[in-house]
């Protein structure tokens, strides 16, 4: 069966390279990491990489590719701006780079399979989470409309639990004569049962593709605390995701 093609228009590229992240197929390596603030990335790399091959920064979303000095392996870290709809953006042309024949803008009939962790920062909701803790996810919930443009059937079961509870609370909460009333749909998703287990693993000792989220607490919202002074935090979670690419 033909491959679908992809349009100019679904896909603008400037000079071989997609339009947002500013970057051509081969500077994007298989095991990404993605950070929503720009300046986060050169800090990383700073931190971790050498011989760098590519920085780009355009649009407000950088990305440097170099390799590990630890583990020798080709990472990226790019930028995906704050919020989910600046994250569908980077990952929609990460997609494109990994999955699109930007000759004759097909999809490919076969492609490697990429690794993705989102390093951040979190809240914590649980009253005994000390700030800093590394947090690695199992599911999450959406409830922004980002969700609704793609049609995926659910992991498991316990998305569809997890939609269901969320989607009560939030019904419970707005009142009957709000215009927003019924009005949210929350999604839930699952991480990929393997990187979740490598980032486990490496703490104790970090779409079809394989991704995971790590992300140390700066915040509590039952202890009313919050940690200004964090980079020691993040650069331990990106040491846990870059062991976990292993």
């Amino acid at each position: 069966m033909k491959r679908s093609h992809i349009r100019s228009s679904d896909l603008p590229l400037r000079d071989g390279r997609v339009y947002h992240l500013d970057l051509r197929p081969e500077e994007l390596a298989k095991d990404i990491i993605i950070v929503g603030d720009p300046e986060r990335v050169p800090f990383i790399a700073d931190e971790f990489l050498e011989n760098r091959e590519v920085d780009r920064f355009h649009r407000g979303l950088r990305t440097i590719t170099g390799f590990a000095r630890e583990t020798r392996k080709r990472v990226s870290i790019v930028t995906s701006g704050m919020g989910t709809p600046s994250m569908e953006i980077a990952l929609n042309e990460i997609m494109a780079l990994n999955e699109i024949d930007f000759n004759t803008l097909d999809r490919k009939e076969e492609y490697e399979t990429i690794k993705i962790i989102r390093v951040g920062t979190s809240g914590g909701i649980q009253p005994d989470t000390e700030l800093g803790t590394l947090i690695t996810t199992d599911y999450v919930v959406g409830m922004d409309n980002t969700g609704l443009f793609y049609d995926a059937p659910y992991q498991d079961e316990k998305c569809l639990h997890l939609e269901e509870r969320v989607r009560d609370a939030i019904d419970a909460t707005i009142p009957d004569d709000s215009r927003f009333k019924g009005k949210i749909s929350p999604y839930g998703a699952r991480a990929n049962k393997d990187v979740v287990e490598a980032l486990e693993r490496e703490a104790k000792g970090a779409l079809g593709h394989r991704a995971g989220v790590i992300c140390p607490v700066i915040d509590n919202r039952r202890q009313g605390t919050f940690m200004t002074q964090y980079t020691r935090h993040i650069r331990d979670a990106v040491r846990v995701a870059l062991m976990a690419f292993l």
